[in-house]
């Protein structure tokens, strides 16, 4: 997937904490990827909030970032985004946040200067993927199907991130099939608690 299809999405800058909190043994490594991307150094939280990265440059962060230090980092990292990311009062159990990664991922992202999701109307706007949950019969575990950008192990984590924050022992698998790895579309997660 080329970035440049990405030229007129931002992502917030407050995701960038959770690779700050995945590097702090490792700052150095995190900050030669920011220079090379051109995303800032400042990892003030006030400024983050009010900061927005060009996503072409975070989705680079986030490609180099498996290539340079490997998959298992990028998972931290995002386990490390989902437990730092702002929860809604009504979100109090796992079936509930897994149902709302896909909002939460489109308020992180702007399209043309817009939030990607407005939580007030349920207007969504398109172009950065879904994750799309579909919860089993038995409430005890999901399918969540993801067709975005980003690498699988990122994605696994911010899985696993959010579920563990209501069941500390959620199990998060990729399910055979499709992997945006190999070129395909999507990619799915069995997730189970």
């Amino acid at each position: 997937m080329n970035s440049s299809a990405y030229a007129n999405f931002d992502v917030w800058g407050v995701s960038l904490l959770g690779q700050v909190h995945a590097f702090k043994q490792y700052p150095t490594v995190l900050d030669k990827l920011l220079k090379r991307t051109g995303i800032t150094d400042n990892f003030d939280p006030a400024f983050l909030a009010t900061h927005w990265i060009p996503m072409q440059r975070w989705w680079q962060l986030q490609h180099e970032l498996v290539a340079e230090v490997g998959a298992s980092t990028s998972y931290s990292a995002g386990r490390k985004i989902a437990e730092a990311a702002p929860l809604p009062p009504e979100i109090d159990n796992i079936r509930a946040v897994l149902s709302a990664v896909d909002a939460s991922y489109h308020m992180h992202h702007r399209k043309d200067g817009n939030v990607m999701f407005d939580p007030s109307t349920g207007t969504m706007l398109e172009g950065i993927g879904h994750y799309r949950c579909e919860l089993h019969e038995a409430q005890t575990s999901a399918t969540m199907t993801l067709d975005n950008p980003y690498s699988c192990d990122l994605d696994r984590g911010i899985l696993t991130g959010f579920g563990a924050r209501f069941e500390p022992a959620v199990s998060v698998t990729h399910m055979e099939g499709g992997c945006r790895k190999k070129g395909d579309n999507a990619c799915q997660y069995l997730v189970q608690w």
